[in-house]
């Protein structure tokens, strides 16, 4: 069981900052801190929370527009695509998957003229490293 998710540790987020821009903007303010984005939307996934219920305050979180914008520009660009990417690369190098045993399943939602939802493939052996199973279902939501 889980605890309550409070935030990614530095050594945690470091796996990530590779695959954000870099904080230099060249004009006007920098970026929010991003890993205090990614902890705001790592909250809402595991939670299946409104962003309305974000947690305000603290130094662990960003405010939710932010958090929110950066989900939609991160979606729209790939990066969650490539996270999940090197997630599977990591648990494969790793032995904790068994393309043998693989198994799909799949789900359609139907939407308002939209795409179908993709589901991602949920790795059984990847239980013995809780941050990779907590990364991939995160990054299973997004994509």
């Amino acid at each position: 069981m889980w605890k309550r998710f409070e935030g990614l540790i530095q050594a945690e987020y470091k796996f990530f900052e590779t695959f954000f821009p870099s904080q230099q903007t060249g004009r006007g303010r920098l970026y929010a801190e991003f890993i205090k984005v990614l902890n705001t939307i790592i909250w809402i996934l595991l939670n299946g929370a409104k962003w309305i219920n974000v947690p305000k305050g603290g130094e662990e979180w960003a405010p939710k527009s932010t958090a929110y914008d950066w989900l939609g520009k991160w979606q729209a660009d790939g990066t969650w695509e490539k996270i999940l990417f090197h997630i599977v690369a990591i648990a494969e190098s790793a032995g904790l998957i068994n393309w043998e045993r693989a198994s799909v399943d799949g789900a359609f939602v139907a939407g308002k003229g939209g795409e179908a939802v993709k589901m991602c493939n949920t790795v059984s052996k990847a239980r013995d490293l809780p941050s990779t199973v907590l990364l991939t279902e995160m990054v299973c939501r997004l994509v």
